[in-house]
């Protein structure tokens, strides 16, 4: 595995979990949304009133810089109706906005999704340095950095729930190939071995890397010790409330 694509799965394991993110909110107020700022793609408002910039996807984009739930759900419709090109950028600012509107389950979910299907594209296809991407690279770095420790800090409340959502944030990523590995412009970038048979290691090293975790948070001791320094970060007051 690369040191980026590791550096990528690093950021979700569970001990970033026991931690609190970088955030507006006193250490004792609840995490309502995620004031993150991910150039060119996300800038979150000042306010949680505000409205975001989002510049990821023409037919999505003012979709999630609404504040209406039912916008944001109707933007998860169009992602599911046609997953096969949608970016990780997209999915993970999707998940975003679902976390400011209330969807805080359904946003782990999708955040999940939009960084699987980013290791997946990055295990399978090399990007040559230069400014575009390098700021691929950069951009789904900050967008598991920034945004990622809220939804861990929420996930993480329930550590079965938590299980069961990686799982299947990991089947839809394997059922849904992102088509942009498959484009022709990438064919020479293509790692040796193949898309395929890349593509099937990358999920299957995700399956290993699921099932480690889920190892790890199934013995009772480490449950426990784990679970009692979240509290004592302030993780619990911040994330496991209910609205």
């Amino acid at each position: 595995m690369s040191k980026r694509a590791w550096g990528f799965r690093l950021f979700f394991t569970a001990l970033v979990a026991m931690t609190a993110p970088p955030s507006l909110a006193q250490p004792h107020e609840k995490e309502t949304w995620i004031p993150v700022y991910i150039t060119p793609y996300y800038e979150a408002a000042q306010t949680r009133e505000g409205a975001p910039r989002v510049a990821v996807n023409n037919g999505l984009n003012e979709l999630l810089s609404s504040n209406k739930q039912a916008d944001i759900l109707a933007a998860r419709d169009l992602v599911e109706a046609n997953p096969a090109t949608i970016t990780p950028f997209s999915l993970m600012t999707l998940a975003i906005r679902m976390y400011d509107t209330g969807l805080r389950d359904d946003a782990v979910l999708w955040f999940y999704i939009g960084k699987y299907r980013a290791v997946t594209l990055v295990e399978t296809v090399t990007f040559s340095r230069g400014p575009m991407s390098d700021g691929v690279y950069d951009a789904i770095g900050s967008y598991i950095t920034l945004a990622g420790p809220y939804f861990n800090g929420y996930a993480f409340c329930d550590p079965d729930k938590q299980k069961a959502t990686n799982t299947a944030a990991i089947d839809w990523v394997e059922a849904h190939p992102y088509q942009t590995i498959y484009a022709p412009g990438l064919a020479s970038r293509v790692k040796p071995g193949g898309v395929e048979a890349n593509l099937a290691k990358s999920i299957a090293s995700l399956r290993e890397s699921a099932a480690k975790e889920a190892a790890q948070m199934d013995d009772p001791e480490f449950r426990a010790e784990f679970m009692e320094t979240r509290k004592q970060n302030g993780m619990d007051v911040r994330f496991c409330w209910s609205a």
